[in-house]
């Protein structure tokens, strides 16, 4: 069997494997208005708020407002409402419900001294954390969560600063700003990783409904008002989710005049896990009463409604580890030899990825993050001709292998061994390394001028 038809079908196995593994994942999203807390919450809208808990039955659940009517934050007494609460209303997790059991808790350590972030999850977390992003000060939730058949989920949520004065504006910038840096951060660091960003951002940029404060306006410190389009240069973009009847206000649930609260997802690049979008909304009870709920919860549970998506996640192709050996022909110079390595789209000279490959004693190297696919792979060293390896298949997490022989005799560096090379090493004999010393030995000499001369007139790959 060629080895064109074997690549093929490893590729359509590893495809097959990867759809095998697609898991479907529930995302809520909801401010609370401090219907769970420790410290004077607003407790009587707790059976209304668990119904539609309850019908929804989200995988993942990220909660705004988590708090009550008085100072006094405390998130270690935050997480035991929250447990209180679901081991009380809900049944999602099943009968008698333990935390890190049966579901997984992050309440944020950051508040304004009466709320802050939580995120509720059916899977494990990798890691969790919570970000100063400026005031008030609430922080913004970075999560990476473990769901199956994942490179782990990267799960972020916020609350930014409300109110229509100047302050508020340039807060609420700031705290857009920092959740973008956050995001990104994280993104760098999990580039397989798919990424959902949620909150309660107080603010649209929609041309069709009113503003917070004026869009574009130039702040105090400098920086211009572009809440979303900021929360946006991440790699994420905006699902926008309806209301049964089509309408996108989340905010208030009784007259909803606003649209506050997001979720937004990345994009397929081919290298993340990919996301397809198979359902989102805002949940209106007053719109929308399955068995179970009453069509005045909404209004009794929160002063938002909550949003809603169901994402099927499947392996992107992800990032690989290169390795193989570079042996250099006649080379005797020391290791740490450095050149660009190019992996091209099969049958032509566009660069997909390219990175510098480092050389050990023996011409070993290793490359990380190469996006896996198939690739013609070509390197080139100075004095050395290029070598390009057809259609190699690159996949996670390693492919080894990929070893070049490289001819000597290039002393110019325009791929070929030809008069110029000779007339190099001819002008430079007797010098001590330099231009003309084909081995990096030290000296331009008769062994530099025999390696010109055996291989005069070869030419390296394209």
């Amino acid at each position: 069997m060629g080895t064109y038809r074997i690549a093929t079908l490893f590729l359509a196995f590893a495809a097959l494997v990867a759809s095998a593994w697609a898991t479907e994942v529930k995302i809520l999203d909801w401010n609370i208005k401090r219907a769970v807390g420790a410290n004077s919450p607003n407790s009587a809208a707790q059976p209304y708020m668990a119904r539609i808990v309850n019908y929804l039955d989200p995988d993942i659940w990220l909660i705004q407002e988590l708090g009550g009517n008085t100072s006094g934050w405390n998130w270690v007494n935050q997480r035991a409402a929250l447990d209180t609460f679901i081991q009380t209303y809900l049944t999602i997790y099943g009968p008698s419900p333990q935390r890190d059991v049966n579901y997984y808790v992050y309440v944020n350590t950051r508040s304004d001294g009466y709320t802050s972030c939580a995120v509720v999850s059916k899977y494990p977390f990798y890691s969790a954390t919570d970000v100063y992003i400026g005031s008030p000060g609430r922080g913004f939730t970075s999560t990476r969560i473990n769901v199956p058949g994942t490179n782990g989920l990267l799960v972020f949520t916020g609350h930014f600063d409300s109110g229509g004065t100047t302050t508020d504006a340039q807060n609420r910038q700031v705290n857009a700003e920092g959740a973008r840096d956050t995001v990104n951060y994280m993104a760098s660091l999990y580039p397989g990783s798919a990424i959902v960003l949620t909150g309660d951002f107080n603010e649209n940029e929609d041309a069709d409904l009113p503003k917070v404060y004026p869009l574009g306006t130039t702040l105090p410190n400098g920086h211009t008002y572009w809440p979303i389009t900021t929360v946006l240069q991440t790699p994420t973009y905006d699902l926008v989710p309806l209301q049964p009847f089509g309408d996108k206000r989340t905010w208030r649930s009784t007259t909803p005049s606003q649209r506050f609260d997001y979720i937004m997802v990345s994009p397929n690049n081919g290298v993340r896990d990919n996301v397809t979008v198979l359902s989102k909304g805002v949940f209106n009870s007053a719109q929308n009463t399955p068995p179970g709920v009453f069509a005045g919860d909404s209004a009794n549970a929160s002063d938002h409604h909550a949003v809603w998506t169901v994402l099927d996640v499947t392996a992107g192709a992800g990032l690989a580890t290169v390795t193989g050996r570079v042996t250099l022909e006649n080379y005797v110079g020391p290791a740490g030899l450095m050149a660009l390595m190019q992996f091209r789209a099969p049958g032509t000279q566009t660069v997909l990825h390219s990175d510098l490959a480092t050389l050990g004693a023996s011409g070993d190297y290793s490359l990380s993050g190469v996006p896996a696919g198939t690739y013609d792979v070509a390197v080139k060293f100075p004095n050395w001709l290029r070598q390009v390896l057809p259609s190699r298949v690159i996949v996670g997490p390693t492919t080894t292998g990929v070893d070049f022989t490289l001819r000597n005799g290039d002393a110019d560096g325009n791929n070929a061994v030809d008069l110029a090379d000779l007339n190099t090493v001819l002008t430079y004999f007797g010098n001590p390394g330099g231009m003309g010393d084909l081995t990096w030995n030290g000296s331009v000499d008769l062994v530099d001028l025999n390696i010109v001369l055996t291989n005069f007139g070869l030419q390296g790959d394209l």
